[in-house]
């Protein structure tokens, strides 16, 4: 199983986690890995030896963007009133397509890309 500890999350991200928080991030961390080994299905060990520090790197990010970034919300403008809402960004249950073009690619097969959504206003 993939370990990602908060020092591994200090490291990678530059910041102190206040000890009052540290249950709360190690147990996001915890999840986000159990998540990514799954997804890694039956090559999650030879993957986790030859990239282990990937797959620390790219825990420890979604950690932090879920913890930076608040889920609904993706950016708000004040001028005429905008709100964007996010698409599984800050959630820590939903790889995004980076993150699965990643694993997917250290899994040797080809990455599934979906289309984009494009919003149109009309009038």
């Amino acid at each position: 199983m993939l370990e990602v500890t908060i020092e591994d999350y200090e490291t990678i991200t530059g910041t102190q986690v206040p000890a009052a928080t540290e249950p709360m991030v190690q147990a996001r961390l915890g999840v986000i890995a159990t998540l990514v080994w799954a997804y890694l299905g039956t090559q999650a060990e030879a993957i986790d030896a030859a990239y282990h520090n990937v797959l620390v790197y790219l825990t420890v990010m979604k950690a932090f963007r879920a913890d930076a970034v608040p889920v609904g919300i993706r950016s708000e403008s004040v001028g005429s009133t905008s709100v964007s809402y996010a698409d599984g960004f800050g959630d820590p249950l939903t790889l995004t397509v980076d993150e699965r073009a990643v694993l997917d690619g250290l899994l040797g097969r080809p990455a599934r890309r979906t289309v984009a959504s494009v919003i149109v206003r009309l009038g």
